[in-house]
């Protein structure tokens, strides 16, 4: 019996830079490969850091700021 395999494909891919930057810049953030590295590049930033969702298809979003010791999700 043949099994069905289906890999999950990242629907959006994440950035970070400083929450200063109001407006989303592709080319002066930091990509990340996933979530988990998002969180650990705006840590290492050490700074007030913006996590940015960015859809392979519509506009980035501001996903979650985060700080030296907690974090907020955008509203």
């Amino acid at each position: 019996m043949a099994t069905d395999q289906r890999r999950s494909m990242p629907t959006a891919s994440f950035a970070v830079q400083p929450a200063d930057w109001f407006n989303f810049d592709p080319v002066g953030c930091t990509w990340a490969t996933d979530i988990n590295n998002a969180y650990d590049i705006a840590h290492a930033l050490n700074v007030k850091c913006v996590i940015w969702r960015v859809p392979h298809s519509g506009q980035p979003m501001r996903w979650i700021t985060v700080t030296e010791d907690h974090f907020q999700t955008a509203s």
